[in-house]
């Protein structure tokens, strides 16, 4: 069973960031993090660079493809976090 990782932020960039961190803490492990963004929560589950669930508080889903540049992980999260 997962361990779920709890991220409390006000900016998607300082989100960002820190789903960034744990994707390096976490190297080849997969990552369940609820992240708290303004009283809104949103929910990722990655693997490295690939986030293959991340879903909006209105429950909308989407997934990056595998094996991402870095910044492309990045810009994802991002763009996903101001829906």
């Amino acid at each position: 069973m997962e361990n779920t990782l709890e991220i409390i932020t006000s900016t998607s960039e300082d989100a960002v960031k820190q789903l960034n961190t744990l994707r390096l803490n976490y190297k080849n492990e997969w990552v369940f993090v609820n992240l708290n963004l303004n009283g809104l929560t949103f929910r990722f589950k990655f693997y490295n660079t690939w986030v293959q669930i991340a879903e909006n508080p209105e429950g909308l889903r989407g997934s990056s493809s595998m094996d991402i540049k870095v910044s492309e992980f990045k810009q994802y999260l991002l763009n996903f976090l101001q829906y």
